[in-house]
Parts: structure tokens; sequence; C-alpha cells
């Protein structure tokens, strides 16, 4: 198999964030992001600080990693711009220094026959908006018909592929809910009402980037997770419905039109005070693409105890399959089954793109220098092998984007899961091709 088994005009790429890899934050003219300040709380040991300050140091080494991409054969790029870069206190005050970063950093794309495909927002909120209630408070949407206001200013005379944000299932649930992100809240009612501004934030940023942007291709980047149940007894299949409704569905059928998912509108209800009558109707848009992003399965039990889900994950370490650096569960066979569902179960949908798929290991350099990451050569093998099934029995798949082109910073699990296809040393910052960068080059180039 190589690309050729695709259809023409399939755009390949690889795809990295500004928080993960561009390093050197809240400098020249930079604001605090929400990460700053939770990374600076949990992480007391120096190296740490360090580390998580510059990670992949692509701010500085920019050029070297395009160059890796177009070596590699990719003619696609994904990043992420850094709303506190751009806009430090989160409003229209701007910062020239970053402006003038990401002109550089698009024309050097464009030059070296790379398309760039931008996302909006990934997860760096300004700490300004968030000590003003962040996605908790409906002023957030507003800020974010401006910073999609500038974006598409300053950028979209170039850019014409955008994503509004990324997987906001997540960070909402893992800021606002769980606490293991940031802003690091607990709050049932605050994680419900960020969910409700995110929806709406979505369709009102993306119809910013319409009527500011000629020729514009906007989608959302989505995360959707393979919940199958443990077993066929009823109650273990609806309590896989009623993650599947909070974590995959809720941020795409309000968008199709379909309005809050039936699984989840008996949760969003607790924050009736604050919705307006016409909400729904505003999280509606017109997505040219939604970007699917799927790594993984999740075996999902009835658990009667449980609050308002009443389900529960069986942990993959207790099922005796091979597990990621990230304790899922390697299990490529995941991309196929979210795309052939959502074909199946939506009959509007737009095309899809797959903006984010790949594996996370703890790679090790070998005394000859090379690094033969097989384990992660062998998972896109089968999940492309799945997408082209999926294609064959009628799936509407535009693009394929590998995560990640660097090894970079994981979030709240640091440094040491690594998804890249080039390992980067985060002491020297020095980058080096993996077997699995060079797989990709032979796939792409054949």
């Amino acid at each position: 198999m190589n690309h050729h088994d695709f259809r023409p005009g399939f755009a390949w790429g690889s795809a990295v964030s500004a928080f993960q890899t561009e390093g050197f934050r809240m400098e020249r003219g930079a604001g605090e992001s929400i990460w700053d300040r939770f990374l600076e709380r949990s992480g007391s040991d120096p190296e740490f600080q360090l580390i998580t300050r510059f990670t992949a140091g692509s701010l500085l080494h920019y050029a070297k990693d395009i160059a890796l991409l177009k070596e590699a054969g990719f003619r696609n790029y994904r990043f992420s711009l850094s709303w506190p870069r751009l806009m430090p206190s989160g409003k229209f005050h701007l910062n020239k220094k970053g402006i003038a970063w990401y002109n550089v950093f698009i024309d050097h794309l464009l030059k070296e026959g790379i398309t760039p495909w931008v996302t909006l927002y990934h997860w760096d909120l300004p700490q300004a908006l968030q000590d003003k209630g962040g996605w908790a408070s409906r002023d957030i949407v507003h800020r974010m018909e401006e910073y999609a206001y500038v974006a598409a200013k300053y950028f979209g005379d170039r850019v014409k592929h955008w994503m509004v944000m990324n997987e906001p299932s997540v960070f909402t649930g893992a800021g606002y809910l769980l606490g293991i992100h940031a802003p690091g809240l607990k709050s049932l009612d605050t994680y419900l009402k960020s969910c409700h501004h995110a929806l709406l934030a979505q369709s009102a940023a993306g119809s910013v980037l319409r009527s500011q942007v000629n020729q514009a291709q906007i989608g959302n980047a989505l995360s959707f997770t393979d919940f199958e149940p443990a077993s066929h007894r009823r109650q273990d299949v609806l309590a896989a419905q009623r993650l599947d409704a909070l974590i995959n569905r809720l941020f795409l059928e309000p968008a199709l039109g379909m309005g809050i998912p039936d699984e989840a509108r008996a949760f969003m209800q607790r924050i009736e005070p604050w919705i307006s009558p016409h909400d729904e109707k505003r999280m509606q848009f017109n997505f040219d693409f939604i970007g699917v992003q799927v790594y993984t399965r999740q075996i999902v039990a009835a658990a009667p105890w449980m609050p308002l889900v009443k389900a529960r994950i069986i942990p993959p370490e207790k099922r005796n399959v091979p597990l990621t650096a990230m304790n899922w569960e390697d299990y490529p066979e995941a991309l196929y089954r979210v795309i052939t569902r959502l074909q199946r179960n939506y009959y509007k949908l737009p095309p899809l793109v797959v903006t984010e798929n790949g594996i996370a290991l703890h790679d090790e350099i070998n005394p000859d220098g090379s690094i033969k990451d097989q384990r992660r050569i062998g998972y896109f093998e089968q999940a492309l092998h799945g997408l082209k099934r999926a294609l064959n029995e009628g799936a509407d798949v535009r693009g394929y984007f590998a995560w990640s082109l660097l090894d970079n910073l994981e979030w709240a699990e640091g440094t040491k899961p690594r998804f890249g296809l080039v390992h980067v040393d985060f002491n020297t910052l020095e980058r080096k091709p993996k077997a699995s960068w060079y797989w990709w080059q032979q796939f792409l180039r054949s």
C-alpha cells in the first residue's frame, strides 16, 4: 500500500500545536496562558520547568521542522495559533511580534510548497480570560469572535484551511470537570457551562472566518473514541451510548442542526437558567469538513452508582491488551470503526478529514543512533488499511494528518510519552528522524 491507493487530491500531512511545540512562551510580548499557570503549579522540578518552557523549540527551529516535513513527502501542515502570543490579554490588544512570527512561518511554508491548515484554538486560553471565568463565562463567545477576526485579517489572505477549535470535549471535560488539565477545575456546573459556550463559540468563530476569508474551507477538529459495550446486555449498551453522546456527539450534532443529543440533554438541563432560548439555533454551522481525531477504543460497562452517566470505563490494563505510553489500548482499528459509524449515522455529514491519528511510545535511541519505532509503523499501517477499507465502503474522507511531526510536550503527561515521527532531545532541541519518518517518506514517494 502507498498513497496512490487513495483518491487523487487526498491531503497527506502531519500536525502539531502551538503550546506543545513552539516553546519560548511568555517571551516577545506573549501573554500567560492557562497552561503556563497550570504547569507552574504542578511541576516544581527545575528541569521540568525548563523543558516545558522550551518544549520542541519550533519558534526558533521552524525552518528545520518544515524541511523535515517536506523531505518526508508531506505537503500539508496542521498547526495552531497561540492566542496569548497574538492577543496577550485575550482581547483586542495585539502583539505585533506574535503576528510577525506567524507571518514569517506561514510564508516559509508556502515558499516550500506546504499548505497551511490552521487551528484557531488548541487549548492555550489566555490566563487573563480565565481570570474572568474562561469557558464557563458566556463572554468567551465574543472573545473567540474577536480572535477569529484577528486571525482572518492577518493570515486569511494565505491560509484557506481552518479548524475552529481542537477537541472541545477534551478541554472542557479534562479542564473543568476532572481537573487533570488546565485550568484544573472540578465542577459539574462549570463543566456544563463550558460545553455550552464552546458549542456557541465554534459556530460563532466559524461564521467570522467564513465572512472574512475568501474561499475558506472551515472545519472543526473533534475527538472521537470508539466506545464499545462490555457485553450485549441492554444496560451496558445504554452506558456506552451515554458516553458516546457526551464525548463524541455533543459537539457534532448541534452543529449539524440536530440539537443536543438526547442522552446528553438531561445533563445540560442543569444549567438551563444560563441558556438563552435561541442558543441551539446559534450552535448550527455548515462546516466544510469535520476533523476526525481517533487514537483508541474504550470498553464501557453500566455503573448505576456513577453520577449522571451511570457508566464506567474498564481500564485497558485490566483487559490484557497492548498499551501505549499513554496507557491507552493500542487499537488502530478504532479509526475504521469511528469513520464508518459516522458515515452510517449521519446522512448530512460533511466530508471528513483525519486531523489526528497516531500512537505514543517510549522510544529509545539505539547505539548506532537509529530509532527503530517499528510498533509505530505497524500502527500507521493498520490504521491506513482501515481508512482505505472505509473509503472502499463509501466513506467521504479527504485527508489524513499523522500526529505528530515532532515529539512534544504531551500536556499534563509531560515529555515521557512520545508521539513524534521525529525525535526531539528536549535539552539540546536536536531533531532526529525515526524509522516511522522514513516509512512515511517511502509511503508518500512511492
